[in-house]
This record gives structure tokens, C-alpha cells and sequence, in this order.
């Protein structure tokens, strides 16, 4: 499935979040470096702590190929600090509770059996110059693509 407003080859949209150590993270300062940002609908969801954990074992990997992590949900900030605490997870962890960055990026579920405003897993590579090089957005919460392609495609940046 393809993002509604965000496509291989264009800018990625520039956002402002807080992270869960308080601090906001601006993708403008990200810049200069490849970014893996994965969107996950919760914490609450195994899918995406199963993701996530994946992310964690390989994120010297994704540090050796020279790409930061950001995680983004719809979570208020507390119940994502508290995911980064029970997982151990070593890398960036943002709050999106109003769904602004989410839906810039054109992954917000409509479909969600509950009605919750979460996002579908979806991941992106952005490359050191801002611009989308990969995208992945899934179509049910199990719908994740293989960490080990991310690796190859980062390593063609």
C-alpha cells in the first residue's frame, strides 16, 4: 500500500515532536544523515512490539549504515515512555496524539475495528538530503517490511 500524500522521490514533510525524554526532535535538524522513520500504532499492539524489538536488535546495524531511528505513534507521551522502558528500545520514540505528523505522512488507519486514531505500521528511509527514498505503509498490523531489505536499501544511499 502506498502513503496518500507522502511518495518515493518527493521531500519528507518536516515535523516537530516531543520524544519521550522530553526533548522535541525537528527533522530539518535530522538532516545529513539517512533516517529510518517507522510509524506503529501502540505499544498495546504485539505486531508492533514485535517490530520494534526487531528494530532494537538491529539498531547497531542501522547505526553502522549510518541511519537514525524514529519511532512515531498516536500514544500520549507517558504510555510511549513507558513502551521505551519495558522494551529497553535504544532509539527515538515520538508522540503524535493529535495525528498531525501522521497524517502528513498519509498513514492514519480509517479502517481501525476499535475506532482508535492510530497510525497503520508503515516505514520510510530518508536519505541525508531530506528526500524520501523508501516507503512501505502496511495494510493490517502484521504488514511490516523486512528489516534486512531496509539495511540493503540503506546501504545503496
Amino acid at each position: 500500500m502506498k502513503s496518500a500524500t507522502v511518495s518515493v522521490g518527493s521531500p519528507a514533510p518536516g515535523f516537530s515532536l516531543l520524544a519521550t525524554d522530553g526533548e522535541p526532535r525537528d527533522l530539518v535538524r535530522l538532516r545529513g544523515h539517512s533516517l529510518v522513520l517507522i510509524f506503529y500504532r501502540g505499544h498495546w499492539c504485539g505486531a508492533c512490539r514485535g517490530h520494534l524489538a526487531q528494530v532494537r536488535d538491529l539498531h547497531l546495524l542501522l547505526q553502522d549504515a549510518g541511519a537514525s531511528v524514529l519511532a512515531i505513534s498516536s500514544e500520549p507521551l507517558d504510555d510511549a515512555r513507558k513502551g521505551v522502558i519495558e522494551h529497553n528500545l535504544p532509539f527515538c520514540v515520538l508522540s503524535d496524539p493529535d495525528l498531525a505528523v501522521i497524517d502528513r505522512y498519509g498513514v492514519r488507519d480509517p479502517d481501525d475495528p476499535e475506532g482508535r486514531a492510530i497510525a497503520r505500521p508503515a516505514l520510510f528511509i530518508i536519505d541525508p538530503a531530506g528526500v524520501v527514498r523508501f516507503a512501505h505503509v502496511g495494510e493490517h498490523p502484521q504488514d511490516r517490511h523486512s528489516l534486512q531489505l531496509v539495511l540493503l536499501a540503506l546501504e545503496t544511499l
